[in-house]
């Protein structure tokens, strides 16, 4: 049976499977894939949904990607090595590989951003977590997973 080719196009309003992060008062995040659905390959794409005053992720640096947002709606805080970057809609920031990042939703109202990953891989991590059953207090075994990602979680 041959497979049924993967749609090139897909509106984000139709976007419904999401896997929820979060580590108590740290970080929140809910991450909806875009690249599986699409066929991408090369490329990751993630809606990233992120609560008011919440940071997506820790403090955090990676190895082999960058990551590229594109705010949709709210007002995000990116830091990026010393420099702290504010964005609202249709504010687009990089955080390269090997610089210390982070961003938080620094807006009132849930805020929402397209997430591009290249190369495609590092958005991996977030789906191996869940997938593993791994919770808020398995810090060790998330930091031994962060590095087979060419992670380093800083904080």
């Amino acid at each position: 049976m041959t497979a049924r080719p993967m749609k090139p196009l897909i509106n984000i309003a139709d976007l419904t499977e999401s896997r929820e992060l979060s580590h108590a008062e740290k970080f929140s995040a809910k991450l909806f894939p875009i690249a599986p659905k699409i066929g991408a390959k090369k490329l990751g794409y993630n809606l990233t949904v992120v609560p008011p005053g919440k940071a997506a992720f820790p403090f955090h640096n990676h190895h082999g990607n960058e990551e590229l947002f594109y705010v949709i709606e709210g007002s995000f805080r990116f830091w990026r090595g010393a420099e702290v970057l504010d964005a609202g809609p249709g504010g687009v920031a990089l955080l390269p590989r090997d610089q210390i990042h982070t961003f938080k939703n620094i807006g009132a109202a849930p805020g929402r951003l397209l997430t591009v990953i290249v190369p495609a891989g590092f958005e991996r991590f977030f789906e191996a977590i869940v997938d593993r059953g791994l919770a808020e207090d398995d810090d060790d075994r998330i930091m031994a997973l962060a590095a087979e990602f060419g992670l380093e979680i800083l904080g």
